[in-house]
């Protein structure tokens, strides 16, 4: 006795002798069940049935009452109760039931009550129906939960009796009586659910068989689909729709904890399962399933740390775990999966579930190596069919986040052993001709045929959305796969990579499919396929379609923001993927296009602008680069230009210039920029004229003032990088940097002008400042152009006086405030200059009249000594917080003190070394160069010495007397001398020291460095905060050649100037010009200062360099007199008179005594009474040399140091990666570490070493610019520890390289395997924040290619590291999953370490600029020094003109 339907599947057969009593009138077998289970129920007389055949006769009656009317539901609620307390409560059972324990009678009473289970799922109305009748419907389900469920254990007497008891009330409307039916269904489910858990271990197998097709039978009778020739009850279609889910969970448990094996039964699901896929919670139980099954299965197969140990169905909330036989779970698996023939004869949304399913068993395989992370649990979303979860779900995110197992492993022998990765061609076995199918399957447009017959009974119009995403989503999984690089020696099948190529090909050009596409290829072109590089042309024109908005939003999305960030996720999905390919074309010169590679070209050419004249301005830059990359017209028998793959560059510039002007996302701006700058470095060298294109481009994008000052700072960012490339820019667009400095003036000009945006712009003003040097800097080319010199000194000059300027501005236009707002305006400490500019830099007073006084004129209130700078910045941090936007200035926020003195510091540094270049100077010779801009030149050596020979002098102590009393300050302990030099502190920022040639000790002197054929000189040094220059100064007297005085001027005269270049290798044109001196006469008065520089050459290290040459040729003669007349005469320094006439014979003596300095300091106008307070002089003594000592020793540029590394793969120890692999270092990686910078001597370096010294290496990488200086540690070019232990086993060498790599914030790891290369990570545990990871791409068609990653240090919890994950694109050019060529590597990867040390330090507010300590420290300096009295002015003239 049992539901009809179990009978029809040819499951089960009736018993002819049972169900006696289905022909009595309904009001007897009402009497009857109701009598006995009442009894049975209530008694506790447990013999009433004692043996089987009287358990046999109650049965009889008892399942008569699971198939009473929806009205007499109360007497089947007590049926079930009944049965329930037998199967749970074995102390409740019968004495018959009791006594068959252990027997087959006990096996058959289970099967009894599943068979009278069954009756309880007959569809039936108010009436009485026949057993067999059902009619199920085609509707979605309701889920709903249950509590017992959830609580993993059987019922007990007293919850069954209150779950099953309903009091029966009359005329009670049919749909609670449904409602009721139902709710007991679920009840009869989890009984069984159950009994299978509870009771499993104590049943037969035919109890199992018996079980399962009880289940089979209920679930096909409600969930198949009903021919719509039969008539269907009221009840069914809500029936067979909430029972749906719960139905599919205990079928599926259930069939997985019976172990069956019986191909009979498997096939009789799998028919079975063929009529339910028309329900789409068939699908999601069958990926659940699936996907549980596959976990299970990878941990057989992989080992531990890889699936999962149990099998976990998971689906609608509902999770079980079960524990599963290897075999078993091994055939298991591959049956469920097969449940289903084929996901393209699916309707729409159940084929957008199936294809989502199949994606999450690809990710699981995918995943091998790898632990469990939020993208392969069970539950976890699918693979994205639209790019909304581009980041969480593509290829890219899974290596971020994903942490090796036992990373924390230090040695091989704790490193698992390598699970075999899973084969492509497998995946593609199981799962590729569904994949393909669904990818290359046409829906049917409207002119079109109608659609395919398993879609008849659905609108067509209402699935297009779930099509075109379940044929993405097919993509996604057919672009993961692969994505996924295969092993040299099994390749994926040729017939897999074609017919990827074919449905590729389509899906780039459909603008359904091309999201999904873009979102899952980022490491497509990285993983060696065979042939993938000739679909570049394909991904071209998908990435314009893409960045085109073109692109239609789901109409799922409706809200307008949800629809902007689905199109921003698109463009920065097709800029990475421009960043895979763009360094290809330059690879492949000699391929031709294939035929039809421009198909569908014309829909991506036309990129959004708006009105005429972007159209116009679109078209003009489209001509230009074509211009840039017409080349000749080919020879016999080549390919002809249009068709060549170097065509394609053109499409990618023009794509990456136009997205400047339409895209509107900050980040994928950013990301842009990056991309622009790394094509730039990528292709300045086949195209010169490229640098210039980009650098206008974003020059308007930048004046344009209407991005968002992050974008700003990037686009300075790529300007600054373009600077070094100035070399290609002079060639093809000369005018390029004289515009861009220009531009950079008004655009300088315009935010200072706009006090009230000062507090969101200022770090513009500043990064303004610094790209404007560096294009200053760049070469000659501003030598000679006044307009430029006049624009730049304007604008450094509008920063130098901000804070005037601003004072002046409220004191117009506010009225006075209350004092308290006065105080806290003046106690703004000195600070950050956002990103660039940190520490207290000099302020300003207001301007004097003078023009030259103006620039350079200081306050007199400085800041505390060097050691209270930390404390200061913490205090420029406060203010920053406590910044009001509340207070305005006629509507305008004001700025505040840090923010005005930020753009003041960088005026001030700017203006400092754009003097310095404008007077020549650092020098640039053999000596002085990119490792030490700051001259050699030691004169605190020679004044410590002067300073022993002075006191070691009788006179000595008389002299110490003379000079306490000139300086009564000065205290005894000092021991002040006027000695060898002398030291002033000029506008309290400047230290200038004066070296007298007399004054020197005998054994200090080199006539061959101080004297040459045009007499003695001195040396002049001055200090600040960018550095130490010197130069030789000597008085010398110039006429004409016709005799003419010529007019008193400060010569600059350069050691060496015959072929003397540059940085850069430009020769200045200055030196070129040779200044002719005729002979002067006896009488002659004019005296003109000529000053030179002062380096090795003639300071006593001679030796060490090539012999130079003076810039004038002048000859001092006394035997031809020539007396010019006075008219023609000019003007000199000097007027007539004010100098007595010197017999040519005492020059020499003159040249070299005190007098010189004197004659400086008057020409610089530092002698006169206005200027009085801008000298100070610093008297000689120990401290003062010990304090220029340290003023020397601090870094005048920014330095790093970089850890490098080599390792063959990931799976090494540390002590392996710091001896470097058995094998030997790469000639790759060898030739990467030549790039980085050049090889320096430790030993005799003179420039930033970090920790290594000569004890512990000889030589390594090193790179300097004007402004950092960069230090590589190797690990491969330290001293082996002792000669007499084995290099590969030296420990100590491996402690050594840690000490000295403790403070390196960033490594570059070059990886020669790339699989799980994310464990040297936690391998290397020093305090690296960023890793820089390089892969060399194998194969013939690969070479030259490396694949970056750059990624975060995830383990850090510092306040640091999480600012700058949340922040990744302060790191640039490169950007995570870039392809980069050989010749531009080094550059690159060595301006990303840099980038990325100073986001380190910026990020963990611990950056100060070197010039900020040093301007700081001169501070101290001057306030140690400086009189607590003010000296008196005969006081300051005796000591100028002391002898």
């Amino acid at each position: 006795m049992f539901l009809d339907w179990i009978a029809q599947l040819g499951l089960l057969n009736h018993d002819p002798v049972s169900n006696v009593l289905a022909r009595f009138p309904l009001h007897v077998k009402k009497t009857m069940i109701t009598e006995v289970t009442s009894t049975l129920l209530v008694t506790s007389d447990l013999t009433l049935l004692s043996s089987m055949a009287h358990m046999k006769w109650a049965m009889e009656v008892l399942g008569q009452g699971f198939a009473l009317p929806l009205e007499e539901l109360s007497i089947t609620q007590e049926t079930t109760q009944l049965y329930s307390q037998w199967l749970f409560e074995p102390q409740m059972r019968p004495m018959a039931f009791r006594q068959a324990a252990g027997t087959a009678d006990e096996q058959l009473l289970y099967q009894t009550i599943f068979h009278h289970y069954s009756l309880l799922f007959q569809v039936r109305s108010t009436l009485p129906a026949p057993t067999g009748s059902s009619s199920p419907q085609n509707q979605y389900h309701r889920h709903t939960t249950t509590t017992l469920l959830s609580t993993g254990h059987a019922p007990s007497a007293l919850s069954a009796s209150a779950a099953y008891h309903v009091t029966p009330t009359p005329q009670v409307p049919i749909g609670v009586l449904i409602q009721r039916h139902i709710e007991l269904c679920k009840k009869v489910l989890t009984v069984l659910t159950m009994a299978g858990r509870q009771l499993g271990s104590t049943f037969s197998e035919e109890t199992w068989e018996v079980l399962l097709k009880v289940i089979l039978g209920i679930t096909d009778s409600l969930l198949r689909e009903q021919p719509k020739t039969t008539a269907a009850l009221p009840e069914h279609g809500k029936m067979s729709d909430d029972l749906c889910e719960h139905l599919l969970r205990v079928l599926f448990e259930l069939w997985l904890r019976s172990n069956v094996r019986q191909v009979r039964m498997w096939d009789v699901l799998k028919q079975c399962f063929q009529g339910w896929i028309h329900r789409i919670p068939v699908m999601h139980q069958w990926a659940a399933s699936s996907l549980g099954l596959c976990q299970r299965v990878v941990r057989l197969l992989y080992g531990p740390g890889q699936g999962t140990d149990v099998v976990n169905l998971a689906v609608g909330g509902y999770n079980i775990g079960l524990d599963l036989q290897a075999d078993f779970a091994l055939y298991a698996w591959h049956r469920v999966i097969y449940l289903l023939k084929s996901p393209s004869e699916l309707a729409p949304s159940h084929c957008l579930a199936a294809v989502n399913g199949i994606g999450r068993m690809v990710e699981t395989f995918l995943t091998v190596g790898y632990t469990n992370n939020p993208s392969t649990i069970p539950g976890s979303p699918p693979l994205p069919s639209t790019p909304t979860d581009i980041f969480s779900s593509s290829s890219l995110s899974l290596s971020n986040h994903s942490t090796p197992a036992n990373s924390n492993s230090k040695s091989p022998s704790s490193i698992p052993p390598k699970p075999a990765s899973p084969d492509g061609n497998t995946i593609m076995h199981m799962f590729g001709s569904w994949l393909f199918e669904i990818a290359l399957l046409q829906f049917p447009e409207a002119d079109k045929p109608a659609p395919p017959s398993h879609w008849q009974s659905y609108r067509v119009q209402d699935h297009v959305e779930s099509f075109t995403d379940a044929q993405a989503s097919a993509f996604g999984v057919l672009c993961r796969i692969f994505s996924k690089r295969q092993p040299t020696s099994r390749p994926f099948l040729r017939i897999y990579t074609e017919r990827f190529y074919e449905a590729l090909s389509i899906g780039l050009r459909s603008e359904t499919s091309l999201p999904t596409i873009l979102a899952h290829s980022t490491e497509l072109f990285t993983s060696e396929l065979e042939g993938v590089r000739m679909m570049v042309p394909d991904f071209v024109i998908g990435i314009r379609m893409a960045m085109s908005g073109k692109i239609r939003v789901s109409t799922g999305y409706q809200s307008q923001e949800k629809q902007k960030q689905v199109l921003e996720d698109l463009h920065l999905a097709a800029l990475k993927v421009a960043g895979c390919i763009m360094c290809l074309p330059n690879h492949f010169e000699k391929v031709e296009l294939k035929e039809d590679w421009n198909q569908g070209l014309s829909k991506s050419t036309s990129i959004g602008f708006e009105g005429k004249g972007a159209r116009e301005d679109k078209e003009i830059l489209a001509q230009l680069i074509r211009v840039l990359y017409t080349t000749d017209s080919p020879a016999d028998g080549s390919i002809p230009a249009s068709k060549r793959f170097t065509t394609l560059k053109y499409y990618i510039l023009e794509m990456l210039l136009n997205c400047l002007e339409t895209e509107t996302s900050s980040f994928n701006l950013r990301y842009l920029l990056h991309l622009i700058e790394v094509y730039v470095f990528e292709d300045v060298a086949f195209c010169p004229g490229l640098v210039g294109v980009v650098v206008k481009t974003i020059q308007e994008k930048i004046v344009s003032i209407q991005v968002p000052v992050e974008v700003a700072l990037s686009a300075f960012d790529v300007l600054v990088g373009c600077a070094g490339l100035y070399e290609h820019v002079r060639r093809d667009s000369k005018s390029c940097a004289r515009e861009l400095v220009l531009a950079l003036c008004r655009y300088v000009d315009a935010l200072l002008a706009n006090h009230g945006q000062l507090p969101t712009t200022h770090p513009l003003v500043v990064r303004a400042y610094e790209c404007m040097l560096q294009w200053i800097l760049a070469g000659q080319w501003i030598v000679g152009d006044q307009d430029c010199h006049l624009a730049v000194i304007s604008s450094i000059a509008a920063g130098i006086h901000i804070i005037e300027r601003v004072e002046e501005y409220e004191a117009s236009v506010v009225p006075p405030k209350p004092q308290q707002e006065k105080r806290r305006w003046g106690g703004g400490a000195a600070g950050n200059a956002m990103i660039s500019a940190v520490g207290a830099p000099l302020s300003l007073t207001k301007p004097s009249s003078s023009g030259a006084a103006k620039l350079f004129q200081v306050n007199n209130k400085y800041p505390g000594p060097i050691k209270i700078l930390s404390q200061e910045l913490k205090k420029d941090k406060e203010s920053r917080k406590n910044r009001s936007a509340s207070s305005s200035i006629s509507g305008h926020v004001k700025a505040s003190r840090p923010d005005l003195t930020a753009i003041q510091h960088a005026a001030e540094m700017t203006m400092t070394v754009f003097s310095n270049q404008l007077s020549h100077f650092p020098v640039w010779t053999d000596d002085i160069g990119p490792s030490r801009m700051s001259t050699m030149w030691n004169d605190i050596a020679m004044n410590r010495a002067s300073l022993v020979s002075i006191k070691e002098n009788p006179d000595f102590a008389p002299l110490d007397l003379q000079q306490r009393h000139l300086h009564h300050h000065l205290s005894s302990e000092t021991g002040g001398s006027m000695g060898p030099a002398r030291y002033f502190l000029l506008d309290r920022r400047i230290i200038l020291g004066c070296c007298e040639v007399s004054q020197l000790p005998a054994s200090h002197r080199d006539s061959g460095s101080f004297v040459d054929d045009r007499g003695s000189f001195v040396v002049v040094t001055m200090r600040d905060s960018n550095g130490k220059n010197s130069w030789k100064l000597r008085v010398s007297n110039e006429v004409s050649r016709n005799g003419i005085k010529k007019s008193a001027r400060m010569e600059e005269e350069r050691a060496g100037h015959h072929g003397l270049k540059d940085q850069n290798g430009h020769t200045d044109p200055a030196d070129a010009e040779d200044i002719e001196a005729d002979t002067i006469t006896y009488g002659q008065r004019l005296r003109v200062m000529a000053i030179e520089a002062a380096d090795e050459a003639g300071i006593g290290l001679k030796q060490y360099v090539r012999a130079t040459k003076t810039l004038t040729n002048s000859k001092v003669t006394v035997d031809q007199p020539k007396t010019p007349s006075a008219e023609a005469m000019p003007k000199s320094a000097f007027d007539e008179g004010e100098l007595e006439a010197v017999p040519s014979s005492l020059q020499v003596a003159q040249a070299s005594s005190s007098h010189v300095f004197r004659i400086l300091m008057a020409q610089m106008g530092y002698l006169s009474l206005e200027n009085r307070s801008r000298i100070m002089p610093l008297h000689l003594s120990e401290r003062l040399l010990a304090e220029l000592q340290f003023l020397d020793g601090l870094k005048e540029r920014d330095c790093m140091s970089v850890s490098v590394y080599f390792a063959q793969s990931g799976d090494i120890g540390y002590d392996e990666l710091i001896h470097g692999s058995p094998a030997g270092l790469s000639k790759d990686f060898s030739r990467f570490l030549d790039c980085l910078g050049w090889p320096i001597q430790v030993e005799t370096h003179s420039g930033y070493l970090g920790q290594l010294n000569k004890d512990v290496c000889h030589t390594t990488p090193y790179f300097a610019d004007r402004n950092c200086e960069v230090i590589f540690h190797v690990p491969y070019l330290m001293r082996p520890s002792s000669t007499e232990v084995p290099y590969l086993q030296d420990h100590r060498l491996v402690d050594q390289f840690r000490s000295v790599t403790m403070h390196d914030q960033v490594a570059v790891v070059w990886v020669e395997d790339r699989e799980r290369m994310i464990n040297l990570l936690p391998l290397i545990d020093q305090n690296i924040m960023v890793f820089i990871l390089i892969h060399p791409l194998e194969g013939d068609s690969a070479g030259g290619l490396f694949w970056i990653r750059v990624l975060i240090q995830g383990s850090h919890t510092t306040t640091g590291s999480v600012r700058l994950a949340a922040n990744p694109l302060m790191i640039g050019p490169l950007a995570d999953g870039m392809l980069v060529s050989r010749h531009a590597l080094g550059s690159l990867v060595r301006n990303t370490a840099i980038s990325a040390d100073k986001a380190c330090r910026l990020m963990g507010d611990y950056f100060t600029e070197p010039s900020a300590v040093r301007a700081r420290y001169i501070q101290e300096v001057l306030q140690t020094h400086q009189s607590e009295e003010p000296e008196s002015l005969s006081e300051f003239y005796r000591t100028m003109f002391a002898t």
